[in-house]
């Protein structure tokens, strides 16, 4: 594999472009064939030299022919082993007075050996593919990239047992073929996808498979067929991601004016499945896991999650295909746009406040840590050597919450005036995040080139805020900064005051008008901003919604977090307010009691919010509590947050008790309960840590529980023993699912968290043996390995080094067939920047030896050597 780094700055227009291609596969059981014509013209708009070339990549493809014809005189075949610049590269001089150039090929491919899920492979004997970034050059020769847009017409021909061929488009033909004794042994079906579009946004699926099929009626009443395509057997999951869709398209329309644009939508689900799904035009493919549920086989955050993954591929269809990505740089173009899209219309669905602070919470558990570590990176990077590892918390999460800046900034009548010039301006067209910005403020008719330096930025900023209290006036020194140098980003803060009554009061900043709710948009390193229009003593509520992606360090006191708590009517603030106030206990214990004590108030005075309590019980994550001191250890501070739970729940076992009784006996299984659900999750946790036989027996109860979700609050809250009387309860489940892959899924994570006495880390490493574990898909890696590092904490950090070893092992073993999966195994083991240095080193060695592999992928060796940096 090429380690050429590439960079933004070297982007050039392509000298040719593809008007068409048309595809024709023939699948066979060991190979599939690929006939492909291309048909390019001369870019008018770009810069050529006398002799101008036609640049395509190619991987693992045995090219049976390649002919090319000029300005449509005959073919002729070329000899691509002299064509090759690197080993997925080749380039064919044109000369300058062509204008048109016709490439026919015919490949072979493998994709029963295709283990690296990119481009065509097969999954439990159905052919489908992944070219998102750049698979499609697994598949045949094309410049593959996603600047380079064509109308795809493709042929797919198969045995007759594949009922199922599709692909991107409309159907438009479709027959039989017959041997020589007329006898029908082979089929095909033609499909033509009317709109240009990059070669990462195509889509094949190949198999037998069963249809659940709707409609949907558009507000210009077209009628849309609706098709999710299963795996036998799994046709009766799919309908709450049915529901999902149509809400998605009803939600685009009424928001975004936005209409779907073909004459059918199709889902396949897919068992193997780097991704948890992919876009492409009119045929998404999703990892089964986000379509096959109902509430005996998913939990409610399953649920959930299927429908915010449906919907934001569903959005794709204009934030990603419609206008799509130049260059992969731009990523966060299509990527942070459609999160903040599928975020706002969860938010819609659901509970506004307690989403918000899903969303932060995700941000500060997995982006912050990334923008501390050694792969930080703006939200659009300037180089990268393997655009896989770009796929990031910071460019979909930290992206979107730029997005949700600007947003905030115009307003909604605003950003919809720009985002609807967005499309009018580059409908069908490869774009950058520069054009994105450049539509908002044509059609807002603000300027927003300040926010363009959210898009260059990495790490997190840190917003310092510090008070000096006057007679009816507040004065605040504000001030900013970014990996600990001089910032001066744009930072929306919205700011709230809180009288003595736990009323908001009106007031004025600089003297401007009085309201409730104020945003100043702070765009210096330092300012001084003067509050007034109030009278007598006031709290600050800052930085309310989460409005900008920041550290906020304020002098706000214990008194006043508590305040804020009781009184806000900002659902973050409250939850931001408690976290604080937990954070508080890593310095005084003493902290402890008097947050237990409004704890336990704010508990029984707002039981009917059961949602937003149960994200306030949540502590912060361990990575928070580590980033207090300046170099910290994890087994240290996993210890410490697991104390602060143990003395919350001796505080407040008699309440949580109580609480968990009332939610028991409260028709908890019905499903409009999730909120209840969620609540009686988190307190039977506190409750098992000081093992409240009462919250025992109610975990042995539930988990049998035909409810998935309160099965799984009962045997992970039985499983915080480590025991063997858990361990009973969690083969009963097995041996109930034992013929579901996705519910095992959520057996083998139970098991991968479990530190049984005399057993250890030679327990996770016996679940690789087991029968039901498949080595070849990513969810069952990520089911095992992934939980191992980010929930078994004793075990993954030993003092031993054994549980770094394991992981190096495995992840040599797992790069050699599926990259991707490696690279994203591998990150845990990465984050080791503010652990005491006996730790680093540990960790250091486990990547030096899995850095030793001579065949190490781009992939994973672009993770590591920035990490051993």
């Amino acid at each position: 594999m090429s380690t050429l780094i590439k960079k933004r700055e070297s982007y050039n227009p392509l000298l040719w472009l593809p008007k068409t291609i048309n595809l024709d596969f023939k699948i066979f059981e060991h190979y599939t064939l690929v006939n492909s014509n291309i048909i390019f013209y001369k870019n008018t708009f770009s810069d050529f030299k006398l002799e101008s070339s036609i640049e395509l990549n190619g991987i693992d493809l045995e090219t049976l022919s390649f002919q090319i014809s000029l300005d449509d005189k005959p073919f002729h075949e070329i000899d691509i082993n002299k064509k090759f610049i690197n080993d997925e590269l080749i380039s064919i001089s044109i000369p300058d007075d062509v204008l048109k150039v016709n490439i026919l090929s015919k490949v072979k491919i493998l994709p029963k050996k295709n283990s690296s899920l990119e481009g065509l492979y097969e999954s439990n004997q159905m052919f489908c593919t992944q070219c998102e970034p750049e698979g499609f050059r697994k598949i045949t020769w094309f410049t593959d990239r996603p600047d380079c847009l064509a109308v795809f017409k493709v042929r797919v021909e198969a045995p007759l047992l594949f009922s199922s061929l599709l692909s991107n488009g409309n159907l438009i033909n479709k027959g039989v073929i017959n041997d020589d004794n007329n006898n029908p042994i082979r089929h095909f079906k033609t499909w033509e996808d009317p709109f240009p579009k990059p070669s990462y946004l195509f889509a094949l699926v190949v198999g037998c498979l069963e249809l659940s099929s709707s409609t949907f009626i558009t507000a210009s009443k077209k009628i849309i067929n609706l098709e999710i395509y299963t795996e036998i057997g799994n046709k009766h999951l799919t309908s709450h991601a049915m529901i999902s869709l149509k809400k998605a398209m009803e939600w685009d329309e009424k928001k975004y004016g936005l209409e779907y644009d073909l004459k059918c939508f199709m889902i396949v689900a897919v068992s193997h499945f780097n991704m948890g799904a992919m876009e492409n035009k009119g045929l998404n493919i999703f990892n089964s896991k986000f379509i096959l549920a109902d509430p005996s086989t998913a939990s409610d955050a399953d649920l959930n999650n299927i429908e915010a993954i449906v919907a934001h591929e569903y959005f794709h269809n204009w934030t990603g295909n419609r206008v799509t990505c130049r260059d992969w740089f731009q990523l966060t173009l299509k990527e942070g746009l459609t999160v903040f899209r599928d975020q706002e219309f969860t938010a819609d669905m659901n509970n506004k406040g307690v989403k918000r602070i899903q969303d932060v919470m995700l941000l500060r558990s997995i982006q912050f840590p990334e923008d501390a570590g050694s792969n930080s990176h703006a939200i659009r990077p300037d180089e990268y050597i393997e655009i896989n590892n770009f796929y990031t918390p910071t460019v979909y999460e930290k992206g979107a919450e730029v997005i949700r800046m600007i947003y905030n900034y115009l307003g909604e009548d605003l950003y919809r005036k720009g985002i609807d010039k967005y499309f009018q301006l580059f409908d069908g067209k490869a774009v950058t995040c520069e054009n994105f910005l450049e539509a908002l403020q044509i059609g807002s008719n603000l300027d927003l080139s300040l926010f363009k330096k959210w898009y260059s930025q990495s790490g997190t900023p840190e917003l310092t805020i510090k008070r000096v209290i006057d007679i009816n006036k507040i004065t605040l020194n504000i001030m900013q900064s970014v990996n600990k140098k001089i910032s001066d980003l744009p930072i929306p803060i919205k700011i709230s005051l809180i009288n003595q009554n736990g009323h908001l009061v009106k007031f004025s900043i600089n003297k401007l008008d009085l309201k409730y709710e104020h945003v100043l948009l702070f765009t210096k390193n330092t300012a001084k901003i003067i509050l007034t229009g109030f009278k007598g003593s006031v709290t600050p509520s800052i930085l309310r919604g989460f409005s900008a992606p920041v550290k906020l360090n304020t002098d706000l006191s214990i008194s006043e977090y508590i305040h804020i708590l009781s009184h806000d009517n900002d659902a973050f603030n409250k939850w931001d307010a408690i976290q604080n106030l937990y954070l508080s206990c890593a310095f005084n214990k003493e902290n402890i009691t008097l947050i237990t004590n409004v704890l336990g108030k704010f508990l029984l005075e707002n039981i009917n919010n059961p949602s937003l309590i149960s994200c306030l019980l949540e502590l912060p994550s361990r990575t928070a509590f580590e980033n207090l001191y300046e170099f910290s250890d994890p087994i240290e501070i996993y210890t410490l947050r697991l104390d602060i739970m143990k003395k919350i729940s001796l505080n407040l076992q008699e309440i949580f008790e109580k609480i968990a009784h009332n939610l028991i006996n409260n028709n908890i299984e019905n499903s409009e309960k999730k909120g209840e659900r969620a609540l009686l999750n988190k307190i039977l946790y506190f409750l098992i840590l000081i093992k409240s036989k009462i919250a025992t027996q109610l975990a042995q109860n539930i988990s049998i529980s035909d409810n998935m979700t309160l099965c799984l609050i009962g045997l992970n809250s039985l499983s915080l023993n480590n025991d063997q009387n858990s361990l009973k309860y969690l083969n009963k489940f097995y041996l109930k699912w034992i013929n579901n892959s996705l519910v095992l899924e959520k057996w083998f994570e139970m098991m991968s968290r479990l530190n049984l006495k005399d057993e250890g880390i030679n327990f996770v490493k016996n679940l690789l043996n087991h029968e039901a574990f498949d080595f070849k898909n990513p969810n069952k890696l990520r089911s095992v390995l992934g939980t191992f590092q980010r929930d078994n904490i004793l075990l993954f950090h030993a003092n031993d080094s054994s549980g770094y070893e394991f992981l190096a092992e495995q992840v040599a073993l797992i790069d050699d067939k599926n990259p991707q999966a490696a690279a994203r195994l591998v990150l845990p083991l990465t984050r080791f920047a503010n652990y005491k240095q006996s730790r680093k080193n540990k960790m250091k060695e486990a990547l030096s030896q899995i850095s030793q592999n001579k065949t190490l992928s781009n992939d994973l060796s672009e993770i590591i050597t920035k990490a051993l940096q």
